[in-house]
């Protein structure tokens, strides 16, 4: 089953009409996330930290804000 873009979380979330967002964790030119070219000799660990940081932020603004 070939699934692309709608298999993704944030698009279910979405047709299920919940507010969403797409995070991506890696260069978006990278095609290979979650194949078996996806090893640890090609990852980014500042890029990880990165990602981390923006995840936290984004956590705790939903967890502030009021009305959603």
């Amino acid at each position: 089953m070939v699934c692309g873009y709608g298999c993704s979380d944030h698009a279910s979330a979405t047709r299920s009409g919940y507010q969403s967002a797409f995070i991506y964790e890696a260069d978006i030119e990278y095609n290979d996330i979650h194949s078996t070219l996806d090893v640890m000799s090609v990852l980014s660990f500042d890029h990880m930290l990165q990602h981390s940081k923006m995840v936290v932020g984004f956590a705790y603004e939903l967890g502030t804000t009021e009305g959603l």
